[in-house]
């Protein structure tokens, strides 16, 4: 008897059929507001409530709307970070945006199509041990984080209290949305005196008063009071004009097709734009 038709070799192949269903046996429990999970999404915290879902061996991508962060955050499924103020913790969250969307090219939505009060919001939360590692704990590859953090851009990421899950918007996010959501990102790790002397002397003057609020004294230095792990100390911001703050944060566009996920490359879809404030007014 050959070596493939051993009773050791047959038994160690059942095993692995047997291994490879037990593995498609138990997928995700799908939420009422699913709009698609693409193909077989596995029973994993990762991709628990979420109304979007993929997962292949070079992305995993978990879109959720706020409905689904709150369940998350009761079920205890967001690992929070501390920032410098505030005694609760924060998530970050990247932001989308879909809607009507009939014009599209490979790599961007155009601007008309976008609709800042009628198109529905979608969350990917980022968990924090795919942006670092620590000491002791099993480091994270290139790949691993590649493929954990799809579509990730700092320009459409927000550091979230998980507090104000509430206040996230379900449907619009426009310029008053960007502008209040920028503000509460900077709140939770403003700036020490320290790192704001370094950004006031890489700032030439002209930059700082197109960007920033002046009055009679000079530049407007907000102040915020550190949380108890920073033991009160008192952090600094200079205060951002509202027009500035407008173009500080781009909601990604995405739209799901008969049997895939477009999503819209932010610097190509706001392109056609003299700047993001054009954008979304």
């Amino acid at each position: 008897m050959g070596k493939k038709n051993s009773p050791e070799a047959k038994a160690l192949r059942r095993a692995k059929v047997a291994a490879k269903r037990n593995a498609f046996s138990n997928p995700v429990e799908r939420p009422n507001d699913c709009l698609r999970h693409f193909g077989f999404i596995p029973n994993e915290d990762f991709f628990k409530n979420a109304a979007v879902a993929w997962n292949s061996t070079d992305m995993k991508l978990a879109l959720r709307t706020k409905a689904n962060l709150i369940q998350c955050r009761d079920e205890g499924l967001l690992t929070e970070c501390m920032g410098r103020t505030g005694e609760d913790g924060f998530v970050y969250l990247s932001i989308f945006r879909t809607g009507d969307y009939k014009r599209m090219t490979q790599t961007h939505f155009h601007l008309e199509d976008l609709n800042d009060d009628e198109d529905e919001i979608f969350y990917i939360y980022r968990p924090m041990e795919y942006f670092g590692t620590k000491i002791g704990e099993k480091q994270i590859t290139d790949e691993e984080r590649k493929t954990h953090l799809p579509f990730y851009n700092q320009w459409n990421t927000i550091m979230c209290p998980l507090s104000k899950l509430e206040e996230l918007p379900d449907k619009g996010f426009n310029k008053e949305e960007i502008i209040k959501w920028g503000k509460i990102d900077e709140s939770v790790s403003p700036l020490n005196e320290t790192e704001l002397d370094t950004l006031l002397a890489n700032s030439n003057e002209v930059a700082l008063r197109e960007n920033y609020v002046f009055n009679d004294d000079g530049l407007v230095i907000e102040e915020f009071v550190g949380n108890k792990g920073w033991g009160g100390e008192t952090f600094y911001q200079p205060k951002k004009k509202d027009e500035t703050w407008a173009s500080c944060l781009r909601i990604t566009p995405f739209k799901i097709t008969h049997n895939s996920l477009f999503v819209g490359d932010i610097g190509a879809t706001y392109k056609s734009a003299n700047s993001l404030k054009d954008a979304i007014n």
